[in-house]
């Protein structure tokens, strides 16, 4: 079954500079706020490949992290159908807070949207 995802994120900078983002290895604009739309059939695994990130780009002063290159995951609509990281198991996403260089993946393992959420407690 074919799907349109909507995925909703922010994102912090170091000295105006982003981590990169690759979407099944297509890249990505990163800004403060943006969106990435898929059309997918389902079932389908999304990998979102992380880089860009250093040592130095996490700023420390007194103990405290006071800025920080990082790619948030704050939304997702699957067929306009909202939902927040937090619902869904972690064997489907394992978090949505990404401050380190490496692979995510996003995994719907039904045919049926529908069916997939039922799967996530708290959305139905």
């Amino acid at each position: 079954m074919k799907s349109n995802l909507k995925f909703k994120f922010n994102a912090g900078f170091v000295e105006n500079k982003s981590m990169k983002l690759l979407v099944n290895q297509q890249s990505v604009d990163v800004s403060e706020h943006f969106i990435v739309n898929i059309s997918v059939e389902l079932p389908t695994e999304i990998n979102f490949e992380l880089s860009g990130k250093l040592p130095s780009d996490t700023v420390v002063k007194n103990g405290k992290i006071i800025a920080d290159k990082f790619i948030q995951l704050d939304e997702i609509e699957i067929d306009e159908f909202k939902i927040f990281p937090y619902q869904i198991p972690e064997k489907y996403l394992a978090t949505n807070y990404w401050g380190k260089n490496g692979l995510v993946k996003f995994i719907i393992d039904q045919d049926d949207p529908a069916l997939w959420l039922l799967e996530c407690p708290g959305i139905i």
